[in-house]
């Protein structure tokens, strides 16, 4: 996490892949996040698809590699109106699209938490000169402490 306004303020480099299987099908895809001024990656989180007990629709599962587990987020998709997408992990107990921690406690074990205190959402719109863009927020206790703004294209060859 960046400490400090000032550790991002050339900007965040972002690029996205795919990883498929043997039929060209993607399974995972891969969103790296790169502070510019310091080669340094930023977030590098594994996005796929699932279905949790507390929200009727699919989700958007983000998983983050850490030491013995993984921090894991699961956002709900909103869409409103003006063609945008937000991605939400706002929930109220275990089962609700939200941040959980996984931690493994051996082969095929493990334990997990819900944090109600940590919400993110990650909203994708297109701007009025045609760009597409991303602003992505976290809270913790209602408080926000991280604002990130994106702005995405293809990456030419």
């Amino acid at each position: 996490m960046p400490l400090s306004p000032l550790d991002t303020s050339q900007g965040i480099s972002t690029s996205v892949v795919q990883l498929v299987d043997g039929a060209g099908a993607a399974k995972q895809t891969a969103w790296i996040r790169e502070i510019v001024a310091s080669k340094r990656t930023l977030y590098a989180g594994s996005y796929s698809l699932c279905q949790v007990s507390g929200f009727d629709g699919p989700c958007v599962k983000v998983a983050f590699p850490l030491p013995n587990g993984s921090a894991n987020v699961i956002m709900r998709s909103e869409s409103a109106p003006d063609d945008s997408f937000t991605g939400r992990s706002a929930g109220t107990r275990f089962g609700d699209p939200g941040f959980y921690f996984f931690v493994e406690a051996g082969l095929d074990r493990g334990w997990a938490r819900y944090l109600k205190a940590l919400k993110e959402d990650i909203r994708v719109y297109v701007d009025p000169c045609g760009q597409l863009r991303a602003d992505h927020n976290l809270q913790i206790w209602g408080a926000t402490f991280l604002r990130l703004h994106y702005r995405m294209r293809r990456r030419t060859a």
